[in-house]
């Protein structure tokens, strides 16, 4: 067996057990979650960003410099993520099925989409070992959802500890609206024009990705980067109604940022909100 597969299939089977621990974890520690797996999800989500984002921001600084270390180059950094990804979404396949929130239920289909995706773009990228840095440039995203997740878990928390921790949370609400706006909004486009400008004016790209590549890169960034922008004025109208306490801030705080959470949510697994994400702070409230 090949090195990559055992590298998938071992961190598949740690990804199991780190589902299984933090199930156990969200039972005891948020057990007034909306929903048991929902809870467990932002748990496993507060180790998995922020290693992927890492090693992803690590892996463009070392390969972006050449035209051949950008689309042949491989490092031990990138051969981690790709594995890292592929065996997330097998492991979370199945698990989207325990989730039961109205809106995990509506967007499961989009959830099911994403996840293929993206093991079919890492996976190929993980055994052929080309494109690593456009990868890693796409896994840049996950930066939002480093502080998307600390969200997830205000929101399963009991409302006098989102109040106790009111702060960390404004902050933390900032700076995903900020991630959001510099990674998907700025950095998705300009490395879709760098990788277009490889294609036209270097013969080497040609040479070194398949046509498979050059069709399910292209089409995975255009896709994200279009939801991302569809979505990009309720995320910042979100993070600004909590960051500056707009209207009614005792009450609001967290229903604010609310609407960004769910609008996030969607563009991270190309989706599309649910029915709830589209109403305003105050239509929310007087609807639970």
């Amino acid at each position: 067996m090949d090195t990559v597969t055992l590298t998938i299939l071992a961190l598949t089977g740690v990804q199991v057990a780190a589902y299984a621990t933090c199930i156990g974890l969200a039972r005891q520690l948020l057990p007034g979650a909306p929903d048991l797996y929902f809870a467990a999800d932002a748990i496993y989500g507060l180790w998995y960003y922020p290693l992927v984002s890492v090693l992803a921001s690590m892996s463009c600084w070392q390969l972006y410099s050449t035209v051949l270390t950008r689309w042949a180059g491989v490092t031990s950094e990138t051969q981690l993520v790709g594995p890292l990804l592929v065996s997330r979404m097998v492991v979370h396949v199945p698990y989207l099925f325990l989730k039961g929130r109205k809106e995990d239920i509506q967007m499961r289909p989009m959830y099911l989409f994403h996840h293929f995706v993206v093991i079919a773009a890492y996976g190929l990228g993980a055994y052929r070992g080309k494109l690593h840095f456009w990868g890693a440039g796409f896994a840049l995203c996950e930066w939002t959802n480093v502080f998307l997740t600390v969200i997830e878990i205000f929101a399963c928390c009991e409302k006098r500890v989102r109040e106790r921790w009111r702060l960390l949370y404004k902050w933390n609400s900032l700076f995903f609206g900020l991630s959001y706006c510099i990674v998907r909004l700025i950095l998705l486009p300009v490395f879709f024009v760098w990788a277009i400008m490889d294609l036209c004016y270097r013969p080497e790209p040609m040479k070194i990705a398949i046509p498979a590549e050059l069709c399910l890169y292209p089409l995975c960034e255009l896709l994200i980067f279009g939801l991302s922008v569809r979505w990009s004025v309720p995320v910042i109208r979100g993070t600004i109604r909590t960051v500056f306490e707009i209207k009614d801030p005792a009450r609001r705080l967290v229903n604010a940022a609310e609407v960004a959470v769910e609008a996030a949510a969607a563009v991270a697994v190309s989706g599309g909100p649910s029915d709830d994400s589209k109403r305003l702070p105050g239509e929310r409230h007087k609807t639970q």
